[in-house]
């Protein structure tokens, strides 16, 4: 029995964009492989400067007085602030500066935080409690 091979136009057509696709992305090739190196080259300088600011950060961030412990900010204090500085962002007028006094309000209510009674580390091995006179009484 002998059969004959029918060659259909959609089927040549088909044939015709599969080869001008795989071609294409051949001669593409080269140029995304250009693009990745030149990519490469243009961001390590990038991270070659992230590194030095972040190795002067660390020698600043280790001189004495350099960190200073603050009370976490309340609930009401972060909303203002927010509040504060989406008014300022939103506005364009005068009127934004209305938003200065509201966000002074939310940094203000760190005066209105009491310091906790009792302290934990995060593996519980180590606790203070406040004495009397205001300090500290740790355990060992």
């Amino acid at each position: 029995m002998h059969r004959s091979a029918a060659l259909t136009i959609p089927t040549t057509v088909w044939r015709a964009l599969e080869i001008a696709e795989r071609d294409r992305w051949f001669l593409w090739l080269p140029v995304l492989i250009g693009a990745e190196l030149a990519g490469y080259f243009a961001l390590a300088p990038m991270g070659w400067g992230t590194e030095a600011v972040l190795r002067i950060a660390r020698g600043v961030a280790s001189w004495p007085g350099a960190v200073h412990a603050l009370p976490p900010l309340p609930v009401a204090g972060l909303v203002a602030i927010a509040l504060g500085g989406l008014w300022m962002c939103l506005w364009r007028r005068r009127w934004r500066l209305f938003g200065v006094p509201v966000m002074a309000t939310g940094i203000a209510s760190l005066a209105f935080v009491s310091q906790p009674d009792i302290l934990v580390s995060g593996d519980a091995k180590l606790l203070a409690m406040r004495v009397a006179d205001g300090g500290l009484m740790l355990s060992s």
